[in-house]
């Protein structure tokens, strides 16, 4: 049981990480301090529904991030079009 459940937990993970690796780098005018600390932020975009709420509520995502340095930002959009203009660089 705990196997299927790392194994799912892994899939999404990479999901993500396939996502937010598609999106780009956008540009910022920081200092490397602020920089280096923007690249440790996954950015996720999500609705009221689906998989990743529960993801989200449980916390487990951020939990096993922060061990290794990373945070997570979780936005809330209303419908797909708003997240997929999100992703536009």
């Amino acid at each position: 049981m705990k196997k299927k459940r790392k194994i799912w937990l892994l899939s999404i993970f990479s999901i993500l990480m396939l996502i937010a690796s598609a999106c780009g780098q956008e540009k910022n005018n920081s200092t490397s301090a602020d920089a280096k600390e923007s690249d440790k932020t996954i950015r996720i975009g999500y609705q009221k529904f689906g998989t990743l709420n529960i993801l989200k509520s449980k916390g487990s995502l951020e939990t096993h991030l922060k061990e290794v340095g990373y945070t997570v930002d979780w936005t809330e959009f209303p419908a797909g079009p708003q997240l997929l203009e999100a992703l536009k660089p």
